[in-house]
């Protein structure tokens, strides 16, 4: 049997795994090449999902953490692996080098893609970002093909890298999510999808949603992360008075239910390469408040019935944003536009 592998640390509930699972569940069934997903741990809260959907996962069981030991033990997994199964394609949603590496030295090698997911080297800084950053592009340059799912950051990439590389953006599958007009007499409902990371600025969220003041108005987070991270953010709730107008969800693998309930998405990273929850919280007809950082959510939101994108780290510009999507008329506009 032929197979395509795709890659991931683990079951993380983030954008990538996400998109992994949408490709996998609607494989068609007349390809040549059967998809199996590989992980390091079958640890994260979208284990679940993955292994309702008949796919076969492969657990090398090794930990998820980005250090030297982890990326050699990585690379030896992958290559015994590589020996025992005809993988023809890996596929890789996270740029990290180790299993590009591994399908590098192998006699029969697969072909290999990475699809980014955040600009090379974001998420850190100094030295250590140079060094990341260095690092990503190097698999890069030895990857097959590179996919971008947003048309800016395929054209941020090197030229050597952009002559391999091609625009693929995240699969959503919209058809999950169904269109709906707001409630009326309810409490105006700010939503907020992802891991609690740093990379999501949740403290700035809150301190934006406290500053926009907005009558009768909640916020609602959905996802999960560091326990730390969330006493931090329980901490500012108390600092700005709105411990009781917000409430954490945690992890909710129907997530399209989510974007029913709000009634905008707020978004408050310092990057995002694509930004999966843009196009859903659209598709649920939502107007979305944006961070304009590079380079996904420039690319998706197209005009102002769509939303507004806000100056990225200004509380009152994102404070702004919030006010003139309160001010917008009924979703409807957005549910004639899907």
């Amino acid at each position: 049997m032929r197979y395509i592998a795709f890659f991931l640390p683990d079951f993380n509930g983030g954008g990538a795994e996400r998109a992994v699972l949408e490709v996998v569940t609607h494989w068609p069934q007349a390809s040549p090449l059967t998809p199996i997903v590989i992980v390091r741990a079958k640890s994260g809260p979208l284990a679940g999902a993955f292994q309702a959907s008949d796919i076969e996962v492969i657990s090398l069981g090794l930990r998820h953490r980005a250090d030297r030991s982890t990326s050699i033990r990585t690379v030896l997994a992958l290559r015994r692996l590589f020996k025992a199964r005809r993988i023809e394609l890996l596929l890789t949603f996270l740029s990290a080098p180790a299993p590009v590496l591994a399908a590098r030295t192998v006699r029969r090698r697969p072909l290999v893609g990475v699809s980014i997911q955040n600009p090379p080297g974001s998420g850190t800084a100094g030295f250590h970002a140079s060094i990341v950053k260095a690092a990503v592009l190097s698999s890069l340059r030895l990857a097959d093909v590179v996919l971008s799912p947003t048309e800016g950051m395929l054209g941020s990439l090197p030229a050597r890298i952009r002559t391999k590389s091609h625009y693929a953006p995240n699969p959503v599958d919209t058809e999950r999510v169904q269109p709906g007009r707001r409630r009326s007499g309810e409490a105006y409902r700010v939503g907020m999808v992802g891991r609690l990371a740093p990379q999501k600025r949740y403290d700035l969220a809150i301190e934006s949603f406290a500053l926009a003041d907005i009558p009768d108005s909640e916020l609602h987070i959905w996802g999960t992360g560091d326990s730390r991270v969330q006493r931090e953010l329980s901490g500012l709730l108390d600092r700005y008075g709105i411990a009781d107008r917000v409430t954490f969800h945690g992890f909710q693998a129907d997530i399209e239910e989510a974007f029913m309930y709000m009634d905008c998405l707020l978004l408050t990273s310092d990057y995002e390469g694509f930004g999966n929850v843009i196009v859903e919280a659209l598709a649920a007809g939502r107007p979305v408040v944006a961070t304009d950082v590079p380079f996904g959510p420039r690319d998706i939101i197209q005009d102002s019935l769509q939303g507004v994108l806000v100056h990225p780290g200004e509380p009152s510009s994102i404070a702004d944003g919030l006010r003139t999507v309160h001010s917008l008329p009924d979703t409807e506009h957005l549910v004639a536009h899907r």
